[in-house]
């Protein structure tokens, strides 16, 4: 995320949020050159080497593309010598004006109808996906939308293989069985002890992976929005709704990897703990028992830890997915 910058007086400015960002590039205060500070890595960093400033900046050359024209052709003399001569001809022209007026007026009512329209759905989509409110396939018709609806159904198709791709990631997970690594019946065994880290591991690489292709996919719909066929001021307002859920989700997201990935590994340490405690410990019912009190002290420590850790994935699940995990509810 990006904070500040250095002027061209070389003097530090705070950026206050996304809007922001992007009429300092529009006024050509933030340039290719310039030094921005990286929040996520703590460090400077040139304009060009941000995935924002280059969506923003195609977003202004396809601006300046659109540019017409502005000094119209001169009307030639002969053009009224005709209408004075056709009499029949002038009266027929002003009906015809007077139509293109009408058509012209319910046209401009239309795009400012399909253009509020289109605000609102486009706001709502994002906003159901913040909310945790799960999102549904929608038609998104021409008559309704206009020349948004291919960005609007683009959108939806995305958020929605968003949370699929989240659901498929926590049936791989739950397929590994995690909550089995923790039963009494498993700690008892030698063997489910010595198979347990694969199992741990199997899951690193799950979550690996899929923080990849999230990480990717967000990106690269930032990247795609500038380049579509609309009118500048839809754009304009798909890249500011598109910022204001980045900037509130994927923050989110990768913590909430962060702390599968600490979660996994606390659990690691007490297979590590075990293994090497072999035959100083027993199980009965549901209960742990250690010849010293020592280790049941360890032992204790590391259950107390992978609860906190589960609490806050838990919470974090919330945020960036409204189905809840089936992962050690046996436990906590």
């Amino acid at each position: 995320m990006i904070s500040k910058f250095i002027n061209q007086e070389g003097k530090e400015c705070k950026i206050e949020d996304i809007i922001s960002f992007i009429e300092l590039v529009e006024s050509g205060q933030i340039k290719e050159d310039t030094l921005l500070y990286n929040e996520k890595d703590l460090m400077w960093q040139k304009a060009s080497e941000f995935a924002d400033f280059q969506a923003v900046l195609s977003n202004i050359k396809q601006k300046e593309g659109n540019i017409l024209d502005p000094y119209p052709k001169k009307t030639k003399s002969g053009f009224w010598e005709f209408i004075l001569k056709k009499k029949k001809t002038m009266v027929f022209l002003c009906l015809s004006i007077i139509v293109l007026i009408i058509l012209s007026q319910q046209t401009i009512l239309r795009e400012t109808c399909v253009t509020k329209n289109t605000t609102k759905t486009l706001f709502s989509i994002f906003n159901d996906y913040v909310r945790n409110q799960k999102i549904k396939q929608k038609e998104f018709d021409y008559k309704t939308y206009g020349q948004m609806s291919p960005i609007l159904k683009h959108i939806n198709s995305y958020l929605i293989q968003l949370q699929k791709d989240f659901a498929k990631m926590d049936k791989e997970i739950e397929q590994k069985d995690i909550e089995s690594i923790l039963a009494p019946q498993t700690l008892a065994d030698p063997v489910d002890i010595m198979l347990a880290p694969v199992k741990l591991n199997e899951i690193r690489h799950i979550l690996d992976r899929y923080e990849v292709l999230f990480k990717e996919r967000c990106e690269k719909l930032g990247k795609e929005i500038p380049d579509l066929n609309l009118p500048d001021s839809s754009r304009k307002y798909a890249l500011k709704d598109y910022y204001r859920w980045k900037n509130s989700t994927l923050p989110n997201l990768l913590e909430f990897f962060k702390i599968k990935r600490a979660l996994i590994s606390e659990i690691s340490d007490l297979v590590d703990f075990l293994k090497r405690k072999q035959g100083e410990y027993w199980v009965e019912g549901d209960q742990i028992f250690f010849v010293s009190q020592a280790d049941a002290h360890i032992y204790n420590k590391h259950m107390w830890v992978i609860a906190s850790l589960a609490n806050k994935e838990s919470y974090l699940r919330k945020i960036v997915y409204p189905k809840q995990s089936k992962h050690f509810k046996k436990f906590f």
